[in-house]
């Protein structure tokens, strides 16, 4: 029986939830579909992309939204698509083993735009660094559409960015965003940063599913793969986000502003076990 190539499609590089390819593939066991997007519990265009949204039928646990809230205050930069590359995207994508990765390439994150079309901070570079980590997947077969982006500067520095990443070079000059690592403890109510409990809830809802890659874990893994710095906080959401912090050292000159950053993640843990049920 010929079983259809299967891969996951991921809409990160913008700054909107892909509901249209969401909708596509929402029943889909064959397809993992993974979206990081502004969310703002529904509020910021197109309303849709909610933590809750993992699937119906066979397809359930293979829809993921990174959907994260809280406004702009403080906008999403590197530091916070890194953690959840870590403790989401990679470790479920692996996982999933996929023939062939598609990327929304959207820019509209890019920092540059005007808060009603995005007013994310992520710097062009950090596009190409992502673009850099699936090509790990599929044996390197990886496909980048162009769609979003409404600047042109941030879309021809992402854009050049992926395409670098695409030829093998290295990518560097990742920037922190945020706060310092040591500051990143007792934000928030209760204590907890508003960005954690976005890894947090994401986690959470897909570690009952056991098609998914998280399944069988409380939440999301602490970042202690080979390679990376421990940073040790009260959960594993804040742990990751102290985790990216740490690799991505921002310092802010007189006159300019510097990033500067090293690889991050050399592999990933070793608690998945999941493999997908193809037909």
């Amino acid at each position: 029986r010929h079983t259809p190539p299967a891969g996951p499609h991921f809409p990160w590089k913008d700054v909107h939830h892909g509901n249209g390819t969401q909708q596509a593939f929402y029943s889909d066991p064959s397809v993992l579909y993974v979206s990081l997007h502004r969310y703002d519990d529904g509020n910021f265009f197109p309303g849709s992309g909610a933590p809750d949204e993992v699937g119906t039928g066979p397809g359930v646990g293979f829809n993921v939204n990174m959907a994260f809230t809280g406004g702009l205050d403080p906008p999403m930069g590197d530091t916070e698509y890194l953690a959840a590359f870590r403790t989401v995207v990679m470790p479920i994508a692996n996982e999933f083993a996929p023939d062939v990765v598609l990327v929304s390439s959207g820019f509209d994150a890019v920092e540059g735009h005007p808060t009603p079309l995005g007013g994310y901070n992520l710097s062009a570079k950090c596009f190409g660094y992502l673009t850099k980590q699936l090509m790990g997947l599929a044996g390197g077969r990886i496909v980048l559409a162009l769609e979003g982006g409404h600047d042109l500067t941030a879309i021809c520095d992402a854009s050049e960015a992926c395409v670098s990443a695409l030829l093998g070079n290295e990518v560097g000059g990742l920037q922190g965003q945020g706060p310092a690592r040591e500051d990143l403890r007792g934000q928030g109510p209760a204590g907890e940063d508003r960005r954690e409990q976005d890894l947090e809830r994401t986690c959470v809802l897909h570690v009952d599913f056991p098609n998914c890659a998280l399944a069988g874990t409380q939440t999301c893994p602490r970042p202690l793969d080979v390679g990376s710095t421990p940073v040790s906080h009260p959960t594993p959401g804040l742990s990751a986000l102290a985790g990216a912090q740490a690799q991505c050292p921002r310092e802010v000159a007189a006159s300019t502003r510097e990033h500067r950053a090293e690889e991050w993640t050399r592999g990933l843990p070793a608690w998945c076990s999941w493999r997908p049920r193809r037909a």
